[in-house]
């Protein structure tokens, strides 16, 4: 999105010379936020949750909140920063200590032009009479990771991965994990790595390779970056794993043993309230730790004893409630650092962040720093839109969608008695069931991303139960009619609302199968090796539980079927040609049995090129939907020529008097 940033901004400037919807005088409250990233990454998504409840609950009567992400070019900060001014937005805040030199400097201009606006740098260093900076003691939370994992190593050696050096933040949890470590498991070492970025996924799983290959007794890894590369690595190895800003076993699993977490909803609620209340003060610094509810650790891993969460429990109770203990209160601490200790052991609080903010302070005794791993650039592969068999292939569902939208008009436009008889309004559902399906096609190709993986579950399932429960309820209305004329007794009345009822039933209960799927495992764009492109990483979506997920799908998916498959040999005997659908619904639910069987397992079983896993999975999607719509609707096309042919040819026998589709009402 980069090379568009000057488009976005210059569209930023029209819109507030001349669009009036961009007036302070419609919202109650007016914010900026600056994200340094993607808000989809942990730190950035923490913010983001806590700018979500202000929305929804602080503010609810009235609230604009505009955000850009990955702002890092200080001359994009300078032009947002300054339209917000301009427009009299009530708070301007930083979401990371990278936005403190300009957010300073406009703050000062600022109130040098008698501007409203008040000023906050999360995690900033230094604030000013309109600037308010936030410290964290994520620290605190970040000992208790680092006793948990002490309790939980069998070898006394964890891996941590950081992001920067020069983050103070970032620092004093790095020691606390160390320390708090050491203290569960004396004479445990902590191995330190860097990567020098927030975010990249390769570099981070070349250094946990790498940490792991010069030290095999690492069996706890830990990170504070915006990825979750390292958990995903550990449980890969079959190790325990701790986790930062968010819950990461939702995304990872159990092998992660917790997490440190942030809770900005109290902060930033604290931060717009002082702005826009006589509450503000000048030069502040709001702390922001666990005593405030800033930060947290989250639930526990069912694999940790129940020994280890009392005691885990126990230590984060007295953090809570002790103010004379806190992370840097280790019994030890005088041999971790030769920082001046209060009468309680403790190095005191206005201290911490200038005697750990640099890599020089972590104690050699219980941590070791290692050099940068420097790797060269390794290319990320995906198969792109413009590769032959992907152009091939969504030329064949455009093909197919083209031939939906023509059957749509001929239900539409012709009198045929075998449209009739089958029901054109399900006949039409199939159609456009059909027409869904190879859209799913054009979400294959392409680079990843969570949102495209997730949609193409929610159309190819809902393309699926369109078509085939359609098929379904008319085969078995027919069926039933026709048992009772059998019988000698009244056709029961079953209303199309009522078919439609049933419908919405199938596919609410696949919604309810996709909701849950969604909210519970929500897809990751992980990078993983293939044997097949032994230069690169492959990019593809990740599921914690997608083995379970799909068997829930297709079994679903299954249940039709096999109910198909009864329905097409109880309605074979019906003796009106026009009505007895048994022969393609059958062969229909062969094509989806036999076809989809042996696709599906080779795509599970086999590793594949991604041209390969493309062709299999395009060939499933097109295969089906289009051979259905042949299968189905070829006879009663070649019936409707056919009886236009005899009425031609006998003008007398006219399909008024001889459409036998009056036997059904």
């Amino acid at each position: 999105f980069e090379p568009m940033m000057p488009v976005g901004l210059l569209c930023l400037f029209f819109l507030s010379l001349l669009s009036p919807s961009v007036s302070k005088s419609e919202y109650p409250v007016n914010i900026g936020l600056l994200y340094n990233g993607e808000i989809a990454n942990g730190w950035n998504y923490a913010v983001e949750l806590g700018r979500a409840y202000l929305q929804d609950h602080v503010y609810p009567a009235g609230i604009r909140a505009e955000y850009y992400e990955s702002i890092l070019n200080e001359t994009d900060m300078d032009t947002i920063i300054s339209n917000w001014v301009e427009r009299e937005f009530d708070v301007i805040i930083g979401t990371s200590w990278e936005y403190q030199t300009p957010m300073t400097r406009i703050a000062a201009e600022a109130l040098a032009a008698n501007k409203t606006t008040k000023f906050a740098v999360l995690t900033g260093w230094e604030p000013a009479p309109n600037l308010m900076v936030t410290f964290s003691k994520l620290y605190q939370v970040k000992y208790l990771l680092g006793y948990l994992a002490g309790l939980m190593s069998k070898t006394g050696h964890q891996c941590y991965i950081g992001a920067v050096r020069d983050d103070p933040s970032l620092m004093a949890g790095a020691i606390a994990q160390a320390i708090g470590f050491a203290d569960a498991y004396p004479g445990g070492h902590t191995h330190v790595y860097f990567i020098n970025a927030w975010t990249d996924d390769i570099l981070e799983r070349k250094t946990a390779e790498q940490a792991l290959h010069d030290h095999p007794e690492i069996d706890i890894f830990t990170t504070h970056t915006d990825s979750i590369t390292t958990q995903l690595f550990a449980r890969e190895k079959g190790l325990f794993s701790t986790g930062i800003s968010s819950d990461m076993r939702f995304r990872v699993g159990e092998s992660v043993l917790s997490s440190a977490i942030f809770k900005w909803e109290t902060a930033l609620a604290d931060i717009v309230n002082r702005a826009l209340t006589d509450t503000w003060i000048e030069n502040y610094t709001a702390v922001i730790g666990m005593q405030e509810g800033g930060v947290a650790l989250t639930t526990l891993s069912n694999f940790v004893p129940s020994d280890v969460a009392e005691e885990i429990y126990s230590r984060e109770d007295r953090m809570l409630n002790d103010p004379h203990w806190d992370a840097f209160c280790s019994p030890n601490m005088s041999e971790y650092t030769d920082a001046p200790l209060d009468e309680n052991g403790c190095v005191p609080s206005e201290l911490i962040s200038s005697f750990f903010s640099t890599v020089d302070h972590l104690p050699p005794s219980i941590a070791t720093v290692y050099p940068d791993i420097v790797i060269p650039p390794i290319p990320i592969v995906w198969l792109e839109y413009n590769s032959g068999i992907a152009v091939a292939f969504m030329i064949i569902a455009a093909l197919g969608m083209v031939m939906c939208v023509v059957l749509l008009v001929l239900l539409a436009t012709w009198k045929n008695k075998h449209f009739k008889a089958s029901s054109r309004e399900f006949l039409a559902i199939i159609v456009i069931g059909t027409f869904m399906s190879q859209i799913a096609v054009f979400l294959i190709p392409g680079k990843p991303n969570p949102a495209q993986c997730q949609a193409f579950m929610w159309i190819t399932g809902t393309a699926f139960v369109l078509v085939y429960g359609a098929i379904l309820i008319k085969s078995f209305r027919i069926w039933i009619i026709f048992k009772r004329v059998a019988k000698l007794t009244d056709p029961p009345t079953m209303p199309l609302y009522l078919l439609f009822l049933v419908l919405l039933g199938m596919i609410l209960t696949l919604f309810v199968i996709l909701i849950t799927w969604t909210a519970i495992d929500y897809p990751t764009v992980v990078l993983s090796e293939n044997v097949l492109y032994p230069d690169s990483l492959v990019a593809s979506c990740h599921w914690n539980h997608y083995r379970s997920w799909m068997g829930a799908f297709l079994g679903y998916m299954g249940l039709y079927v096999v109910c198909g498959s009864v329905i097409s040999w109880l309605s074979r005997k019906i003796y009106i040609e026009v009505y007895n659908e048994s022969q393609q619904l059958g062969l229909m639910m062969y094509n989806v049995l036999v076809v989809g069987t042996i696709l599906v397992s080779l795509l599970q079983t086999i590793e594949l090129s991604l041209e390969a896993q493309f062709a299999l999975e395009a060939v499933l999607i097109t295969w089906i939907g289009i051979s259905g719509i042949v299968i189905l609707f070829l006879p009663k096309l070649y019936g409707k020529i056919r009886n236009d042919k005899k009425t031609r040819q006998y003008p007398s026998s006219s399909p008024a008097n001889t459409d036998s589709t009056s036997a059904v009402r």
